[in-house]
């Protein structure tokens, strides 16, 4: 990929966020991933202080699922510059 590329798609990253992006929005679906609420109702939290880890969680909606789930669920996010 060329840097004028990468350049055009952070611009549009930037542009879109800038924005301000709507719950439903584009890829916001206003909830957790649909697989990993499969997953989670499949496999049991393991108990014992299970830890998750989910970066770049935007809105937190995978954070809020694996911590309901049972795990201590931390979510990290960037901050826009």
């Amino acid at each position: 990929m060329t840097d004028a590329a990468k350049q055009g798609r952070s611009e549009h990253w930037a542009a879109m966020w800038g924005q301000g992006l709507p719950r439903g929005a584009a890829f916001d679906t206003g909830d957790a991933c649909v697989a990993l609420s499969a997953w989670l109702q499949a496999h049991p939290a393991p108990g014992g202080g299970a830890r998750a880890l989910v970066p770049g969680c935007g809105r937190g909606y995978d954070t809020g699922a694996l911590a309901a789930a049972g795990y201590n669920a931390v979510g990290l996010i960037w901050p826009r510059q």
